[in-house]
């Protein structure tokens, strides 16, 4: 369940980053590439981490 909620979390916000919307950074050719790139990165990498640690056997 937890791999769920987060592969779609992750779909959703990537959906986010990258499709245009009116007014945003995504409405302007060449801007905020970069920093959207990096968030995603950095999401990416923090949703790893937590997968990892759920994945660690716990002492009884």
């Amino acid at each position: 369940l937890l791999k769920v909620v987060l592969g779609t979390s992750l779909v959703v916000q990537w959906l986010r980053l990258h499709t245009p919307n009116a007014g945003g950074l995504g409405s302007i050719p060449g801007q905020g590439t970069r920093s959207h790139t990096s968030q995603l990165r950095v999401r990416m990498l923090q949703l790893k981490n937590l997968h990892a640690a759920s994945k660690i056997p716990r002492a009884t």
